[in-house]
């Protein structure tokens, strides 16, 4: 039971901490009003509350203690330190009082100032906002009245007339705004100032008035004082309006001055609060010299005394005060601004106030409420937190005073039981059957008590193990750490100790123990025995191993595996995971554990790893879906494998996810696409991707009935270049064609590269073929331009097919056939131009296709063969050589024109085959020829540009040579002026190789071409021929007979030898000779023939000429 004296000092202590809470707080309230010397006085208020409940306390629990209860203690030091320990809790507990109160004045004192100084700054612009609205709205009435001409004329007559029947109109206009707009006073002035009417009471006009007058007259404008006081006192308003007549003099009538008392409507405005509040306070104020003016009554002008020095001229103004520094009007006056601001108004009082200008008047609207007021629910909040706190203090420190002394009490019977427990409980061990037990000597280590459990585990009987030692039984390589652990007993640093341990069965085997050991200690701390359980864990120890070893089996097997694998629910949260890389792409893997995937994966990821383990759910595992992840790294693509997790049934499903990397794979099968799809050279879509653009355009265009085009664009003389400069040039060359047609093109447009070089350009969405037309040309342009590819300046045409979808075909294949046929039919016609489809063009395509297909093989065939058109010098007619001509028989279609086959076999490329064999052909036909003694003559063999390109020429001319063993004087290449001028530098070179076997070389169709004449001195070559198309029209074509004389003189002057082909008259003969022409070949003389017609024709010629030599000489 608690003591009597216990009661009444808790009585007390109750009684007193509420006075004292109560009546400090109210004495402090009373006393100070700085707010920082109020706070340090609760501070001391509470820590004075702290000592005396410390004291009390004290007094508590040494008056409390019980003689008749012995102390449980055995060491006074203990229970010196047990009320020690009681004594600081309890302190500790009376310091959270004062505490939680500063926490509350400091946590919530500016919360609710900075919510005081928004609702002061919401109220000031309210209100300001009302005042200027209110100004505005009179200033519009003057406004309007002036705006009344009909209003200024009845003003005007009742000043020009003086009609006093024109008044009383005037007088119900200007007193119905008076009413309307409640004036205390209209006055109606005449330009003299003189009074011609007045409304309401008498104007006393001020100096400030009167000086408005004429300058509203002057002005024309409305003119308005500032709000003001009267010489009684009142709040008032003065507008001067003046009336002009709004004609073009602009004539003034008179001036109205209106009169607002602002008693009436404005300073009620102002004054009025939003809600109820004993301090708050809406002042309109300016400061004039070093007093604040108020404009409306101060309300709270009643309730204190204004010293003598604060105030000015009572009797008159009694709402002048002096500026105080810290007076919130004297502050805001001196801002001029909008702001918020902590003063001592003019009552002494700390006040949280706001203020704004009013816009348009010297005045400020100032809005303040007591700081008191603000913080008075703050203060109530911290008197009851404090006398609850208080209140649940006494109760604590009752409650341990009571467990105090009931832990005394309850110590001392635990003492008596403490033996008979001991004895209980190793009774209670001793008997269990799974746990060895025994006791120990500290000095002999044998045995002295020990349970049957105990026998069992070691595999001894109770007489054998009793002449036992525990060392001896000991593991030999566990015995050292028994012993530390022992001898750390025996010298007191711990009071026993607990290990893993292995014994020596009497059968040998190997048993694992777990021990542990406690100890016995006589009065004077020395061990008297130990206690040791001990429990057999060989078993579970084997299991643990095995369990060890398969997990480190499948450690190993997982570290093997490269994939990432996680263990996540349905609501993506991840709960395991493993992987041999130590961070995921996007975060490191551990990042993952507790959370969803869709906080760490991109949305669309997440989606995929979801609806895989949906599926996962269903059917039991899912496989097969792909995620991309967009990383700053790159794109990142893993391939996921989700199987279903075995839980036990009331739990939520699990899924392991294993995701593999399958990034190089898909960048892989990206290449193969992009090989299967894609021109590896420029990078173009190839046959295949175009046909599907195709297909794709023409179902749009069929849907929306649009047009599109088909361009198939073939480079012009490309395979000389590629011959002569080589592949890696072209090849350049192409990649720069392609870079300028999708330059050329709009970005909707398809450009496709479908061969060697060929092009095809497929324009989406035209309206008219004209359109297509406008693109043709524009490639055709910009290819033209030159190339600059390693010092060498290449030129280049196009020629360009195009068809029309729907109206030259509306499937794929059939398109791109017909854009190739009239591609062929812009070659046909001069190359470097565009030609749009027609019906004919397909059957000359399919016939030009099979034509090449006929051609190819035609010369093992004997298709091809080999006829010969004599060489004749003009002035003695005798044969000096011959020009081979080539020739085709078709099985079918007969004898075809070389101006047919001869372009499709260049094109082809045949033409190296057919080339090669013309010229060995013409050197073996040349060798019989000197063999049988028929002629010995120098044979002309033409040379394509196509042959002259390329890289072997030279080799084949000498294979040619060496085969037929004839002189190389006997051979002469015929080479077209376009043939040596293209890649001059390279034809340059490769005629001098010419030359150096021997060769003779003859520019054939001289005058055709562009010549330099530069180039053509360097050239070495033997011999000028006269295209045809120049000696057609001699004689007596004044310009063919000056190009012909002309290209005679500057061959002779290059020491050249010239022959005219196309010779057919004798007047072309004689001509050509007046010119010193001395050489030609034409039908004049014989047509071209097979070898043997050539034969006998230079039989019959050379007979002729013998004959023709006699009769001359008979004649002479």
């Amino acid at each position: 039971m608690m003591s009597r004296h216990a009661r009444l000092i808790i009585l007390l202590y109750a009684a007193f901490s509420i006075l004292w809470l109560v009546i400090a707080s109210y004495v402090i309230s009373l006393t100070l009003d700085d707010p920082i010397l109020r706070s340090r006085a609760y501070i001391a208020k509470e820590l004075i509350l702290v000592a005396i409940s410390s004291g009390l306390l004290y007094l508590l629990l040494k008056l409390g203690r019980d003689p008749a209860i012995p102390a449980v203690t055995r060491d006074p030091a203990s229970s010196r330190f047990r009320l020690n320990r009681l004594v600081l809790m309890f302190v500790s507990l009376a310091m959270i009082p004062p505490l939680v109160s500063i926490s509350i004045v400091k946590g919530y004192g500016p919360e609710l100032e900075r919510g005081a100084y928004a609702d002061l700054q919401t109220v000031v612009d309210l209100k300001a906002d009302q005042i200027e609205l209110w100004l505005s709205e009179r200033h519009g009435d003057a406004e309007a009245l002036t705006a009344s001409q009909v209003f200024i004329e009845s003003v005007a007559n009742l000043s020009n007339e003086g009609d006093k029947g024109l008044l009383q109109p005037v007088r119900n206009r200007l007193d119905a705004v008076r009413r309307a707009y409640r004036y205390e006073s209209v006055l109606l002035l005449d330009n003299d100032g003189q009074i011609l009417l007045v409304l309401g009471e008498q104007l006393n006009l001020s100096a400030v008035t009167k000086a408005l007058v004429p300058a509203a007259l002057q002005t024309n404008q409305i003119q308005s004082t500032d709000l003001f006081l009267d010489e009684n006192g009142e709040a008032r308003l003065d507008i001067v309006a003046p009336l002009v007549l709004g004609n073009l003099n602009e004539k003034k009538v008179a001036v109205v001055i209106f009169r607002a008392n602002l008693e009436q409507f404005l300073l009620p405005l102002a004054e009025r609060w939003p809600s109820s509040s004993p301090s708050a306070e809406a002042l309109l104020v300016r400061q004039e010299g070093d007093n604040i003016t108020y404009l409306n009554k101060l309300r709270h002008q009643k309730n204190f005394d204004v010293k003598d020095s604060d105030m000015h001229d009572t009797a008159s103004s009694p709402q002048s005060l002096s500026a105080r520094k810290d007076l919130p009007a004297a502050i805001a006056t001196r801002e001029g601004q909008r702001g918020t601001m902590h003063g001592i108004d003019y009552r002494g009082e700390p006040v949280l106030a706001a203020y704004r200008p009013i816009a348009g008047s010297g005045w400020q609207l100032l809005a303040k409420i007591d700081q008191s007021e603000v913080l008075a629910q703050l203060w109530l909040l911290v008197f009851w937190v404090s006398v609850i706190v208080l209140l649940a203090i006494a109760a604590v420190g009752l409650v341990l005073v009571l467990l105090w002394r009931q832990q005394r009490r309850a110590h001392q019977l635990a003492l008596l039981v403490h033996t008979a427990e001991q004895d209980r409980l190793l009774k209670y061990f001793y008997e269990l059957p799974f746990i060895g037990m025994a006791i120990t000597s500290p000095d002999t280590k044998r045995w002295l008590r020990f349970n049957d459990q105990l026998c069992e585990i070691l595999g001894y009987s109770h007489e054998e193990l009793a002449g036992r030692n525990w060392m001896e039984m000991t593991h030999p390589e566990d015995v050292e750490k028994d012993i530390v652990e022992f001898e750390k007993v025996i010298r007191g640093e711990s009071e026993g100790y607990a290990m893993n341990k292995r014994y020596i069965r009497k059968d040998g085997s190997i048993v694992i123990a777990n021990i542990n050991v406690k100890c016995v200690r006589t009065n004077d701390g020395k061990v008297n025995y130990f206690v040791a359980m001990i429990r057999d864990i060989t078993e579970q120890e084997r299991r643990k191993t095995e369990a060890l070893a398969a997990q480190s089996q499948l450690q190993a097997t997982l570290d093997a595996i490269p994939d990432l694998l996680f263990e996540l629910d349905l609501d993506g949260c991840c709960h395991a995971y493993h992987s041999a890389r130590a961070d995921l792409p996007a975060a490191p893997v551990e990042d993952l554990l507790g959370k969803k995937i869709s906080d760490v994966l991109p949305a669309g990821a997440a989606d995929i790893i979801v609806s895989a383990m949906l599926e996962a759910q269903e059917k039991g595992l899912s496989s097969g879906k792909q995620l991309e992840l967009e990383l700053p790294q790159g794109k990142l693509w893993f391939e996921l494998s989700v199987s279903r997790k075995h839980v036990d049934p009331g739990l939520d499903p699990h899924f392991i996810i294993l995701a593999r990397d399958v990034t190089e794979r898909k960048a892989s099968e990206q290449r193969i696409l992009n090989l299967a799809h894609y021109d590896s050279l420029t990078g173009l879509p190839n046959r295949a991707l175009l046909a599907d653009r195709m297909r794709v355009a023409i179902k749009r265009a069929a849907r929306q009935s649009l047009r599109l085009a088909v361009l198939f664009v073939d480079l012009d003389r490309f395979k000389p270049i590629n011959d002569s400069l080589g592949h890696d040039i072209g090849d350049r060359l192409l990649k720069g064609v392609a870079e300028r047609m999708q330059a050329l093109v709009r970005s909707v447009d398809t450009v496709s590269r479908v061969g060697g070089d060929e092009f095809v350009v497929l324009l989406s969405e035209i309206e008219m073929a004209e359109d297509a037309a406008r693109i043709a040309e524009k490639l055709i342009k910009g290819l033209s331009q030159p190339y600059t590819i390693e010092n060498h300046e290449l030129l280049i045409t196009a020629s360009v097919g195009i068809c029309i979808y729907p109206d030259n075909g509306t499937q794929p294949t059939v398109l791109l056939r017909n854009a190739d046929a009239s591609m062929y039919s812009a070659k046909e016609a001069g190359r470097n131009r565009y030609q749009f489809y027609s019906d004919d063009m397909t059957a000359r395509a399919i016939e030009r296709l099979s034509l090449e297909h006929d051609l190819r093989g035609a010369a093992q065939r004997g298709e091809i063969f080999m006829v010969f058109q004599p060489q004749i010098e003009l002035a003695t007619r005798r044969i000096i050589g011959a020009e081979v001509l080539m020739r085709w028989r078709h099985p079918v279609h007969g004898l075809i024109s070389p101006a047919r086959f001869i372009p499709i076999a260049e094109d082809s490329g045949l033409i190296l085959v057919i080339g090669e064999w013309i010229l060995s052909e013409a050197c073996r036909q040349v060798r019989l020829w000197r063999d049988r003694g028929i002629l010995d003559l120098c044979l002309s063999v033409n040379v394509s540009a196509v042959q002259f390109r390329q890289g072997d020429f030279i080799r084949v001319v000498e294979r040619a040579l060496n085969e037929s063993g004839i002189p190389p004087d006997s051979l002469e290449l015929e080479l077209t002026e376009s043939v040596v001028m293209q890649g001059v530098e390279s034809s340059l070179q490769k005629l001098r190789e010419v030359e150096a076997l021997g060769v003779r070389v003859a520019i054939d169709d001289f005058g055709t071409g562009h010549s330099s004449l530069s180039y053509l001195r360097q050239f070495t070559i033997d011999r000028l021929k006269i295209d045809q198309s120049f000696v057609r029209d001699l004689p007596g074509n004044v310009d063919a007979e000056a190009i012909a004389a002309a290209i005679v003189a500057m061959g002779l002057s290059l020491g050249l030898r010239i022959i005219a082909e196309g010779v057919e008259t004798e007047a072309q003969a004689k001509f050509l000779q007046s010119v010193l022409c001395r050489e030609g070949q034409g039908y004049l003389y014989a047509r071209p023939m097979v070898a043997d017609e050539f034969e006998a024709w230079v039989a019959t010629w050379e007979q002729h000429a013998k004959n023709d030599h006699v009769n001359v000489q008979s004649r002479g």
